[in-house]
């Protein structure tokens, strides 16, 4: 495997707050990182390291607003700090003044013929000169090399902010001019937002049908959905929709490996992929094939010297503790993945957690005892032996040999 360190430098204007972009999950070492997960960052990064459109701008907007100025102003619903007024939870509202049509207004811009917008009351775009009041607004913009310009029905002032997209579903605007009562930063969300990403995808292997698991990260998901690949194929499919973080396919053959990733969506649309995991089917417990020395055979070698014992499998397994200490991580297992006694005495302790593979060898499996044993009976322990895909082995292998 090839692994590909990949540095992102982003040079903008607009500073990026890990809130504003969020790229679906954390990789950590060792993930595998499909070609289509790597396209998908690229597309949101493509998204944001642009100039601020038409088409990005055109919705509605829940926005919060920062005026720094006196308290002579009429500020209803601003939170007056006695040097600055804060607004949260206002709307700013972006139409068209034409019939969409394929590209922006049938390919009319705002710099050709000016759009219009509205707001609420109160309006995020300033606080008012006293007796004034702060209702909500309305007017005409332009959208010009990431720049706004709004007039306001009625008023004879131009107001100029500049507008970085941090994200998809939101921007930035700076008054450029800093003017007595107008905002100074405006930062606004898409009101109409897609859910967030899953993450921390599972995928397991259940013998009989795999079963996959997910985090929800967002509140106002409809639904999720499953979508599969398998060894061999070059797209994915839709499999499922649901509504609970969890999924088991059973519709899958002994020995396929399949690949997964799942999307959250609601009516606005569909969130980001999630990583890609993978599972094989396999419903095959391991099992022992053979030993050296063989079962009923003869220990190699002359009487008194040690040789070591070797099992075989069908596949390759893992060998793992059944009983593990909750707080200190340890083995509490007392027995071990191989043990063997010589003429009815306990021998050495064989193989404990750590080999994996398709075979394990004790070098000593004596002990202290010795060889010094007409005959000798070994155990392979089944709760010891997984295979790689979780199958458990399903009984205990007894062997014997003889000097």
């Amino acid at each position: 495997m090839i692994k590909f360190v990949i540095v992102f430098a982003f040079f903008s204007s607009s500073l990026l707050f890990s809130d504003d972009l969020q790229i679906s999950e954390d990789f950590k070492e060792g993930d595998v990182v499909s070609a289509e997960t790597f396209n998908q960052i690229f597309d949101v990064i493509e998204k944001v390291n642009r100039t601020i459109t038409d088409e990005d701008l055109l919705g509605t907007w829940t926005c919060s607003a920062v005026v720094a100025s006196d308290s002579s102003r009429s500020s209803s619903g601003w939170a007056d700090k006695g040097f600055a007024y804060i607004l949260n939870d206002s709307q700013l509202n972006f139409t068209s003044s034409f019939a969409l049509s394929g590209t922006t207004a049938a390919g009319i811009k705002s710099v050709v013929e000016p759009y219009s917008f509205s707001t609420s009351n109160p309006n995020p775009l300033g606080v008012g000169l006293p007796g004034e009041g702060n209702t909500s607004k309305s007017g005409k913009y332009i959208l010009f090399e990431g720049t706004l310009i709004m007039k306001i029905d009625g008023d004879n002032l131009t107001r100029s902010f500049s507008i970085d997209l941090v994200s998809p579903s939101r921007f930035i605007l700076r008054h450029q001019t800093n003017a007595a009562g107008i905002s100074n930063i405006v930062i606004c969300d898409a009101t109409a937002n897609v859910p967030a990403t899953p993450t921390s995808p599972t995928a397991t292997n259940a013998q009989t049908l795999i079963n996959l698991s997910w985090t929800d990260n967002s509140s106002d998901e409809t639904g999720f959905k499953v979508y599969r690949k398998k060894s061999g194929d070059e797209d994915y499919l839709l499999v499922s929709t649901q509504t609970t973080t969890s999924f088991s396919d059973s519709d899958t053959s002994e020995g396929i490996a399949y690949s997964y990733y799942v999307i959250s969506y609601n009516d606005n649309g569909d969130s980001l992929k999630s990583k890609i995991v993978s599972a094989t089917l396999d419903s095959i417990a391991p099992k022992v094939i053979s030993t050296s020395p063989e079962d009923g055979g003869t220990r190699p070698g002359d009487p008194g010297v040690k040789t070591s014992i070797t099992v075989n499998f069908s596949e390759s397994v893992t060998i793992t503790c059944p009983n593990i200490n909750e707080l200190t991580g340890a083995c509490n297992a007392t027995r071990f993945a191989l043990q063997c006694i010589g003429d009815g005495a306990a021998m050495g302790a064989g193989i404990e957690v750590g080999p994996t593979g398709i075979s394990f060898s004790d070098g000593d499996p004596y002990g202290a005892i010795g060889p010094n044993f007409n005959s000798y009976t070994c155990t392979v322990d089944k709760d010891y032996i997984i295979d790689l895909n979780g199958n458990k082995m399903l009984e205990d292998y007894v062997f014997t040999f003889s000097e």
